[in-house]
């Protein structure tokens, strides 16, 4: 049945959550340290789906496929450090929207106009611990992932000459994990370093992991400003329904822009 009523996405909440953060900052912060990361995750999606234990789909979708379909897109991520102690978020949000016309149905039952709409937030929120509070060597993170997937698909069947069917679809499925995870980070210079953040997360999802190595250069007053490069990857393992096991990969190089007050 479709919506016809307005709906607030996580990907809208996890943004206004982001802003008000840094709305919230204190004129002097003393030893909070805030750190501001707009960035760009350049995936490819690798989905693998099985029915009783039989492979159905199989199939990897490059970014320069997905860019063709892009509306909208949301990517950064905000850490708050006071010491050893603080708080990040970490935002991705994507949705994708495409039109097919004179789509064949399957045994010869006539064609349709499909458009869709199919949205994926993905939201890491945790507190941070860093044993020395220099941003050096390991520390570690505990909180949630949320993860959101939305789709909003609209059809005009049209089984023989002069006869249409419409047909909508309209779905949303939160789930909700424990994360946990560990980084590493090293200074080769004021201005060169290192770093990984490898976790994992369970609960709403069967299991997911990530990793992310970076090479980060730092410039500015203080080391304000910096880039980070690198490469991450997140596999997403969705739990069983009705003999259904789905896979998502995803994975690509990532830029980021870093601001530090």
């Amino acid at each position: 049945m479709k919506l016809n009523q307005p709906r607030l996405s996580l990907g809208t909440i996890a943004r206004a959550a982001l802003l008000a953060l840094l709305l919230a900052a204190p004129a002097h912060a003393g030893n909070w340290r805030f750190h501001l990361t707009p960035y760009a995750w350049a995936t490819d999606m690798g989905v693998s789906v099985k029915l009783d234990g039989r492979q159905v789909v199989d199939e990897d979708i490059k970014v320069s496929d997905l860019l063709e379909d892009l509306e909208t897109i949301f990517q950064a991520r905000l850490e708050v450090t006071n010491g050893s102690f603080g708080v990040m978020a970490d935002v991705f949000d994507v949705t994708l929207a495409d039109e097919a016309k004179g789509v064949a149905l399957p045994q010869g039952a006539g064609t349709a106009d499909v458009t869709s709409t199919i949205g994926m937030t993905i939201l890491d929120a945790a507190g941070t611990f860093d044993p020395k509070a220099d941003r050096q060597g390991f520390g570690f993170l505990l909180g949630t992932r949320i993860l959101d997937e939305r789709a909003e698909i609209d059809a005009t069947l049209m089984p023989a000459p002069g006869v249409s069917i419409p047909q909508s679809h309209d779905e949303d499925d939160t789930m909700v994990d424990v994360l946990a995870g560990a980084r590493f980070s090293k200074r080769f210079s004021s201005s060169w370093g290192v770093q990984m953040q490898a976790d994992a997360s369970t609960g709403g999802t069967d299991y997911t992991w990530s990793l992310n190595p970076s090479l980060t250069y730092a410039f500015g007053r203080y080391g304000r400003y910096g880039i980070n490069a690198g490469y991450r990857v997140m596999h997403l393992d969705f739990k069983d329904e009705a003999g259904v096991n789905t896979r998502m990969t995803l994975s690509g190089a990532l830029l980021g822009f870093r601001i530090s007050f």
